[in-house]
């Protein structure tokens, strides 16, 4: 059965609908917070929280919109670790968005990312800032397209497509700082 299928069921009230929703995304959820957190405890919370939101929301999704269902879900996710972040003392992240801007480098993303092995990008996601970390994790990790970060982040398009190279330009730095081959 596809989402929209069971997202009527869940309109229902159908319990077999949510568990076949909760059962298909609690992976991919608790995958992208741990990608930013790497607090298992921490990603547990959060993606029952998203869980939760989903149920208590479900009526409010409306597929006509052109939003699929796990960009809708995936930006309650987005939402809740924003809510989380917030929650948090504040980290220095000031120069971030002037960091953020388009680069030159001559490398496109298809490169670097053959050029650096996921193993090596997973190890060192963690030392980027979390917003050039939640795009790659949004992109690399749960492989959506730029058009359903878009709507989950509420970012243009062609910005995430400037702020992802600048992010694998910096991963590449980083993973040749630390003794791999990518440069």
């Amino acid at each position: 059965m596809d989402d929209i299928a069971l997202i009527r069921q869940c309109k229902k009230g159908k319990r077999t609908a949510f568990e076949l929703i909760i059962k298909k995304y609690y992976l991919p959820l608790t995958r992208f917070f741990y990608k930013h957190i790497q607090d298992p405890h921490v990603c547990e919370d959060l993606t029952h929280d998203v869980i939760v939101k989903f149920m208590e929301n479900v009526h409010k999704y409306k597929p006509i919109k052109g939003i699929k269902f796990s960009s809708w879900l995936f930006r309650i996710a987005y939402n809740t670790y924003i809510d989380y972040l917030r929650r948090l003392p504040q980290k220095n992240e000031e120069a971030l968005d002037h960091e953020m801007e388009l680069c030159d480098s001559h490398n496109t993303a298809d490169e670097v990312l053959l050029r650096i092995e996921y193993e090596e990008l997973d190890r060192n996601l963690h030392l980027l800032p979390c917003r050039m970390r939640t795009l790659l994790v949004l992109r690399y990790i749960n492989g959506l397209s730029y058009a359903e970060i878009e709507k989950i982040t509420g970012i243009e398009k062609t910005k995430i497509k400037s702020r992802i190279h600048y992010s694998l330009d910096k991963m590449k730095k980083l993973y040749s700082r630390e003794g791999g081959k990518a440069e």
